[in-house]
């Protein structure tokens, strides 16, 4: 028969070191989702931007072929398989004809990465520690930082650490709430705080996990050091494609 054995009390001295450890993995684990965010934004902009018009143009070459073979085929699965491809095609780029295939190229020189220097990090990271909306239970000083971080997020998406450093200067002085450490609802709130950053650390966890499992975040971690080399390869191979489908049609229209 076993015999139970509490365990052992965590006093408030041990629970203030917990604590500071639960915050830094809480903004640890912030400053990773919200650098994920961008990275990811950045790239599925210049995607978009560079491969969504060779994407098209493939679709519209494809519907093409498909609606040729068909009115030498009448073929009822030719038909179908037309049918199909049509559908698939974007709207806006029907009916648009041989529109240059450098079109993608061009739009895409006027879209650049952002980048983010090592110095808007370290200063995002410092803000993020610093004023983060869940380092308070106070309600109306939760609203005052949310305000404030979405500034900081804003000034660090476009990586501008000019930005970053008047956010910081103006919160050089910004209180935070807490029970001072020798009231007597400090360890009550301490265990209640260390509770909530654990349950909302692990929503972060599935946050990155849920990002990092998106198509595009697998596409970008195929080279993340250098994503534009990524897409510019991406985009050889579709325009290689679309010289094919060229190709093709031209010996279907031939016949």
């Amino acid at each position: 028969m076993s015999t139970w054995i509490d365990p052992p009390p965590v006093y408030p001295d041990d629970l203030e070191s917990v604590l500071v450890q639960a915050e830094t993995e809480l903004v640890e684990l912030d400053v990773a989702v919200e650098t994920v965010r961008v990275e990811l934004a950045n790239f599925a902009h210049l995607h978009h931007h560079w491969l969504g018009p060779l994407y098209a143009r493939l679709d519209e070459l494809d519907a093409l072929i498909a609606e040729v073979t068909v009115a030498q085929t009448w073929d009822p699965a030719d038909i179908q398989h037309a049918l199909r491809t049509r559908r698939q095609v974007d709207p806006a780029g029907i009916g648009k004809g041989d529109s240059p295939d450098g079109e993608a190229a061009s739009s895409a020189s006027h879209h650049r990465r952002v980048r983010i220097s090592p110095p808007a990090q370290r200063l995002y990271r410092e803000l993020a520690r610093r004023a983060h909306p869940d380092l308070t239970q106070d309600t109306g000083e939760k609203q005052r930082r949310e305000r404030f971080i979405v500034r900081v997020n804003q000034a660090y998406a476009q990586g501008d650490l000019a930005a970053l450093r008047r956010l910081a200067d103006e919160w050089a002085a910004a209180p935070d709430f807490a029970p001072p450490s020798d009231s007597p609802d400090r360890p009550a709130w301490l265990r209640t705080r260390l509770g909530w950053l654990r349950s909302r650390a692990s929503e972060l966890r599935a946050e990155l996990a849920e990002l990092a499992d998106s198509p595009i975040s697998r596409l970008w971690a195929l080279d993340r050091g250098n994503p534009e080399e990524l897409l510019r390869q991406l985009a050889d191979q579709l325009f290689t494609q679309i010289t094919e489908r060229k190709e093709q049609l031209r010996q279907l229209l031939d016949d």
